[in-house]
């Protein structure tokens, strides 16, 4: 796919991932932002090395693939585990869990449609984001194995996320966790288009009807297969980068970086608009009529 102002660079992994040239105007204007969406479903990672957007740049990209969210903070959420960079100290301790694989959007009831995030302060060393294809991994597996997960349902809540980072809270930390409640999520996400993914990482708790250590057992195992190197992109910062993944068919994470770092990334969410069956918006607290 190549015109003046659209260009596909080279592909990143054999499993996901392309870099783009992309003409600002035509970017910013929505001109090819039908073939960046098509081409998002396809590789799931979109790079654009060195673009250098601004915070209005970038919302306005953003903006012409689909609604965003983030809409009280002006469409960004600013992305730092350290409290003196990131003005929201919560979310800066939340921040931390993004050490390990997720995907964004469960606590809304639905995943985000895509993640934008853009590199405004690096590290000195580490930072990098992986992104994992949940869609392939999926398609991997045997079909029996697949037909079996599409019967499962998920529960996930802000508690198993955050024991990642803190395996023995303070009572306060726990009740602060709880208020948010769970939400019940198919282990197989299906868009309005067919394409399956499995949606795991460090929100799921457990899974509905079967015991926990059975449970845990298969989500971690499934994790991991999913996060295999053959379904991994992994993409190493540069000043000025802006990375577009697609959430609902992926996972992804941050490699460690110094607690006391600076790295400061402007975060866009794309809501999701391609749920589950077709459904805009679909979940249910843990405590839900059991016939789902």
């Amino acid at each position: 796919m190549s015109d003046a102002a659209f260009e596909v660079v080279q592909d990143l992994t054999p499993a996901l991932g392309s870099e783009l040239r992309v003409d600002r105007e035509a970017l910013l204007s929505g001109r090819v932002a039908a073939d960046i969406r098509r081409l998002l479903d396809e590789r799931l990672v979109l790079s654009f090395r060195a673009i250098g957007l601004s915070p209005e740049e970038q919302v306005r990209f953003a903006s012409t693939l689909g609604p965003i969210g983030n809409q009280d903070r002006g469409g960004i959420l600013q992305v730092s585990q350290n409290p003196d960079v990131n003005p929201d100290a919560e979310v800066a301790d939340y921040q931390r869990a993004s050490l390990t694989w997720h995907f964004d959007g469960f606590y809304g009831g639905i995943p985000d449609y895509a993640t934008m995030l853009n590199a405004r302060v690096l590290p000195e060393t580490g930072g990098e984001t992986h992104v994992a294809n949940a869609v392939m991994a999926f398609a991997d597996l045997p079909a029996d194995e697949q037909e079996y997960l599409e019967t499962l349902w998920v529960v996930h809540d802000v508690e198993s996320a955050m024991r990642s980072v803190y395996p023995w809270p303070t009572h306060a930390q726990l009740q602060t966790w709880q208020k948010s409640g769970q939400r019940l999520f198919p282990l197989v996400w299906r868009t309005k288009s067919g394409r399956k993914s499995l949606l795991l990482g460090h929100s799921a708790s457990h899974v509905r009807g079967m015991s926990l250590p059975a449970g845990r057992t298969l989500l971690c195992r499934l994790c991991e297969w999913v996060t295999q190197p053959r379904y991994v992109y992994t993409h190493s910062w540069q000043m000025g980068d802006l990375l577009l993944w697609d959430n609902a068919g992926s996972l992804h994470k941050a490699s460690p970086y110094p607690e006391t770092s600076r790295r400061l990334m402007d975060r866009t969410a794309l809501l999701g608009d391609n749920g589950w069956e077709g459904r805009s918006s679909y979940f249910f607290t843990a405590e839900d009529d059991a016939s789902v």
